[in-house]
C-alpha cells in the first residue's frame, strides 16, 4: 500500500489459491511491478463474508490500508465497475501464527468514498428509485 503513489498504478492484486498455491505468479507480478515509492507490500487472504462483503486478512494491516482503499476505489469505481464490489469491505490483522489481533471496520471511510451500488442490486433500485422527483409516476418491477 503506497498512499502516494498515483492513483492510476495497481494497489490491490488478487490471485486465487486454487489456480496459483504457491503464490508464483503473485511474486512475480510484485517483483515485476518493483517498488519505485517504497510502499510496504502486504499478503494475506480475501473472503466473502456472509453478508457478501469482502474481508482481507493479513499480518501488518493497518486502519490506514482501509482508507487508502476506499480512496483508491472512489476514485476508480465509474470506470471499473467491479470496483464496487469492494464497498464496505474490512480488515483483519492476523499474527503469523493465524491469532486475530484487530477487525477494522469504519463504515465512514466507505460512505466518504461515496461507491455507487452495483446495478441490479436492491441498493442499486432503492438509489434509483429515491432520484424520481415528487408526483411523477413511474412502473417498477421486481422479482427474486
Amino acid at each position: 500500500m503506497t498512499p502516494q503513489a498515483d492513483l492510476a498504478s495497481t494497489r490491490l492484486v488478487l490471485t486465487s489459491l486454487q489456480e496459483d498455491p504457491g503464490q508464483q505468479a503473485l511474486s512475480a507480478f510484485t517483483e515485476q511491478q518493483g517498488n519505485p515509492l517504497g510502499g510496504r507490500l502486504l499478503r494475506g487472504i480475501a473472503t466473502v463474508a456472509p453478508d457478501g462483503k469482502m474481508v482481507f486478512g493479513g499480518a501488518g494491516l493497518q486502519r490506514d490500508d482501509l482508507v487508502a482503499l476506499a480512496e483508491w476505489v472512489k476514485e476508480h469505481n465509474e470506470e471499473h465497475e467491479a470496483l464496487r464490489l469492494l464497498a464496505d469491505a474490512t480488515m483483519v490483522r492476523i499474527r503469523r501464527d493465524g491469532t486475530i489481533e484487530e477487525h477494522i471496520e469504519d463504515a465512514r471511510v466507505w460512505s466518504a468514498a461515496d461507491v455507487r451500488p452495483m446495478p441490479g442490486t436492491l441498493e442499486a433500485a432503492a438509489a434509483r428509485i429515491a432520484r424520481v422527483a415528487p408526483g411523477v409516476e413511474v412502473w417498477f418491477w421486481m422479482t427474486d
